[in-house]
């Protein structure tokens, strides 16, 4: 939490003269290997960053040869303070360390198809970013990349991605909506803490962990949906979640504890400092409840059996007419069991689960 703080603070007081740029062409700044130009910034004085529309070109020209731009580098936009909107190219394939990193001036972005990696920091205390889009190309999101983005509202994590890295979205205060694709296979230490705006979350069925204190400080998280294949949960992973009303934990076998130290004990109330956990539904699987009860970490959830009913799901439209029995919300909760009752409570469009597929009434 504290080492984005840290690494401002040295490159800010850093040397503030130093020219970083092989080439500058139409008022960008490059440094070239090869055949290749990556963007880089002019010094590491705040007065010389960028400002107003920055259009990055595919490729360039420069002494008679010609360079694509495949990289936006290390601190590029770093600590723009005045309003900035830059377009990327696609010929682009990695954001590197704090490229955007404390650039105030930046609300919006949108990041091209064929940019594969977002460095350390990449957008890290981006204090007005409110919205980005993110690229179905994109494999990788190193740690800290959002931190301290407090203006950011959502986030769809493309499939591809299958690490959310430590504190990647750490203090993100205004993030309310979160949708992870199942890529996803980790959720690093600290990842959402303090996401203080954010209510729900489903976590995909490919987690098989989630680190310590992941959602530590997430006030107002009130519904979370936990993986099928989840088998520990990380030391104080929902500290002081004071709001927490509902768990869906699709785990047959009931998630351990462990320790940051990795001391194989469990810390009964450790995870959940903070949540009431008599206030608290835990839906498990049928014929689970007995398993539950038996683990320290559960057994004083308000414990609840439930279909899960959610096998492999198909995308499939349908109209509400081609319903049949047991029908399911995208958490796995039976919403009823003949279609003429579930037809007159939920009207509303959305997509639900029906025989195992995903269906969407229109």
């Amino acid at each position: 939490m504290k080492h984005l703080i840290l690494t401002l603070f040295f490159i800010m007081v850093g040397n503030t003269s130093m020219l970083a740029y092989d080439a500058e062409i139409d008022g960008i700044y490059y440094n070239l290997s090869g055949d290749e130009a990556e963007v880089t910034y002019k010094t590491e004085n705040a007065e010389d960053n960028y400002a107003g529309d920055v259009v990055i070109p595919e490729s360039v020209t420069y002494m008679d040869k010609e360079y694509r731009v495949t990289s936006i580098g290390r601190k590029a936009f770093f600590y723009c303070k005045d309003k900035v909107f830059v377009t990327i190219p696609k010929s682009v394939n990695v954001i590197g360390f704090l490229a955007f990193g404390g650039c105030s001036g930046l609300t919006s972005i949108i990041i091209p198809e064929g940019v594969k990696s977002l460095g350390q920091a990449a957008f890290g205390a981006c204090d007005n970013l409110v919205s980005i889009d993110l690229p179905e190309s994109l494999t990788s999101l190193d740690s800290e990349t959002f931190y301290g983005c407090k203006s950011l509202v959502s986030i769809n994590i493309p499939e591809g991605v299958k690490r959310i890295n430590g504190d990647t979205f750490l203090g993100c205060s205004s993030l309310s909506s979160v949708t992870l694709s199942e890529s996803v296979k980790f959720i690093g230490t600290g990842a959402f803490m303090s996401c203080t705006s954010l209510t729900k979350i489903i976590i995909p069925d490919g987690v098989e962990g989630i680190h310590e204190r992941v959602f530590e400080g997430c006030k107002n998280l009130k519904s979370i949906t936990l993986s099928k294949n989840l088998a520990h949960l990380g030391q104080d992973a929902f500290y002081k979640c004071s709001n927490l009303t509902e768990i869906i934990c699709k785990a047959q076998n009931p998630p351990a504890t462990r320790y940051i130290d990795k001391v194989a004990i469990d810390r009964p109330g450790g995870v959940f400092y903070g949540v009431d956990k008599q206030d608290c539904k835990l839906y498990v699987p049928k014929g689970c409840e007995e398993a539950y009860r038996a683990s320290d970490l559960w057994k004083d959830f308000n414990i609840v059996e439930m279909e899960m009913g959610i096998s492999e799901m198909k995308n499939e439209r349908v109209k509400s007419e081609d319903y049949g029995d047991a029908t399911y919300d995208l958490s796995g909760r039976k919403v009823n069991s003949q279609f003429s009752t579930f037809n007159s409570q939920f009207r509303k469009k959305g997509l639900y689960i029906q025989n195992g597929k995903k269906v969407a009434v229109k």
